[in-house]
């Protein structure tokens, strides 16, 4: 049984900087035939701000001229034209501003349940990570001390002293 999976390391992004936003996404999806890119398109961007007003040229903008949240948006909407069915995302807070951060887990938890892609997030921001997960394993040193704990049990165990 073959999986459509895309494991995506947030930290090197997975963009062409030199590209404009709309040939990052077209380079994307350049394996679907034009109608099927044109409406996977449409559903793709509607998840993200970064597309939301086209009017402001962001589509012809070269894609290294975009602030990080930006590029993390681009770069998750690239993985999505290809209707991953799971999705491994390594780190994807590192680097974002708070605000980016809640925005990134919005996008998320929408894309979990429209696009019913299953998601395995390694992320240490685990309170947002609580938020979006169905189940939270506990890694140190890459090695599995806990599986299947709650939040509460974590912050006991490792923040307070």
């Amino acid at each position: 049984m073959k999986v459509n999976c895309k494991i995506f390391p947030f930290q090197e992004r997975g963009i062409f900087p030199h590209l404009t936003v709309e040939e990052n996404l077209a380079f994307a999806g350049m394996e679907l035939p034009k109608k099927e890119f044109r409406v996977r398109k449409e559903e793709v961007t509607s998840y993200f701000d970064l597309f939301k007003n086209t009017s402001n040229g962001r589509l012809k903008m070269e894609a290294s001229y975009l602030s990080g949240g930006e590029q993390h948006q681009l770069a998750l909407a690239m993985v999505l034209m290809k209707k991953p069915k799971l999705l491994i995302l390594d780190e994807p807070s590192a680097g974002l501003s708070p605000g980016n951060v809640k925005r990134l887990y919005e996008i998320l938890g929408k894309m979990k349940d429209e696009e019913r892609i299953s998601i395995l997030l390694i992320e240490q921001n685990v309170k947002f990570a609580d938020r979006f997960s169905n189940r939270i394993s506990l890694l140190q040193e890459g090695k599995l001390q806990a599986n299947d704990v709650s939040l509460e049990e974590i912050e006991k165990k490792y923040f307070n002293n």
